[in-house]
This record gives C-alpha cells, structure tokens and sequence, in this order.
C-alpha cells in the first residue's frame, strides 16, 4: 500500500531491529557479526543479529523478549494483542508506576517509614534495591539469550538499557558466569540508532533498485 502512494521501493521493518543495524553500521558493535541489541525504555525487545544479518524467525517473532517467561512471572499463555509481562517491570512506565506505588503506601522494599524518619536515605536506598532488582532480571534475559545463540556481544539500549547504574548491575550480576557470557556494553547511538539501521538497510537494497534483474 505505501509503495502505491509514494512510487517507490518501501522497506518495513522494527524498530529494535533497525536500532540493532544501526549500532553495527555506526555504533558501539561495528563489525560485530553475531550479537543481540536489548532495547529497553517505553518498551522492550531485543534485536538479534546472526551472520550480519537480522534474525526475524519463523513468524517473525525471534527478538520479542517481553514475553519471556522467568521466575516469578505468570504462567498465562501469551497473546499478540496484550504486552509482554516484562514490560510491565522494565519499562520507564512500569518503573514509574512501582516507585508512585512505594510513595503512596510509604512502604521502600521490605520497610515502612514515617515521612520524618529518614526518608531522604530510605528513598536512596529502594532506589538501590529497585536498580538490582532490575538489573537481575536483565541480567538473566541477557545469560538466556547467551546461552542459545553465544553471541560475541550484548548491547542494552533504550533510556533504561543505556543508564550507567543498571549496565553496571547487569555486568555485577553475571560475574563469575562460566557460560556463554562475553561483553556486556551499552549502545552508543540513542535515539540515533533505528536512523542509522534503517539507511543501513537501504543501503542493502541499492544494487537491487539500480541494477534489476534483466527480464525474461
């Protein structure tokens, strides 16, 4: 339908997994030819590429991380119309709902206070708890993905995946890991990332627009 309106080629494709090429093509996995590109902001969703390449899978559902079954999560079956379970707890909204839902009830981790006893160092210290709470279950999607696929690299991007406190937990958590685990980095692109992917992909199509195959 968009190449009727426009009169060109038109390439459709995810954002994450344009994010994930644009990291390769000007970003932090230059010349990385297997790795994963974790975003994690208003969503979540990893970026897989093998052989230089994105992997979509079958149904195009390879890099749907949100969805992944860890411990603690609910057992229900999944469905394309409802969000991933972990976007409820990762995502910059989830974040904030949780930390509105600890103010109200005055409640940080396992501990009450009153709002004159040290709420100031109570508050830092649910903070401390809420990045290690968080960064163990990024921790663990990034030893899972690890374990399957053996990537060279693992990159966390998004305004959640990029902040230096939880790469610093997620990289904490998996010391000492004996398997599958190599470098743990964060994107360097921002915002900019799905852009460069998606003139990287572009590029890809150059020689197909220029030079069509002859007709039969």
């Amino acid at each position: 339908m968009l190449h009727k309106i426009v009169g060109c080629m038109v390439i459709v494709e995810n954002d994450i997994n344009l994010a994930a090429l644009g990291e390769r093509y000007r970003g932090a996995s230059r010349n990385e030819t297997d790795f994963a590109y974790i975003s994690i902001g208003k969503n979540v969703g990893a970026g897989i590429v093998l052989n230089g390449k994105i992997h979509h899978g079958a149904q195009w559902s390879a890099g749907e991380i949100a969805y992944l079954r860890l411990p603690n999560t609910s057992r229900k079956q999944l469905t394309v119309l409802e969000f991933g379970e972990l976007e409820s707890v990762l995502t910059s909204s989830g974040i904030l709902a949780s930390w509105r839902e600890q103010m109200r009830e005055g409640r940080f981790g396992n501990q009450q206070c009153s709002a004159s006893s040290g709420s100031s160092r109570s508050r830092r210290s649910a903070g401390k708890r809420n990045v290690q709470y968080r960064s163990g279950i990024v921790a663990d999607m990034v030893l899972n993905l690890c374990l399957i696929l053996n990537p060279a690299l693992i990159l966390l991007g998004g305004t959640i995946g990029e902040h230096p406190a939880l790469l610093r937990g997620v990289q904490q958590q998996l010391e000492g890991s004996e398997f599958g685990v190599t470098r743990v980095l964060a994107g360097v692109l921002g915002d900019a990332a799905a852009l460069w992917g998606a003139v990287m992909l572009a590029l890809d199509f150059v020689p197909e627009v220029l030079l069509p195959p002859a007709p039969r």
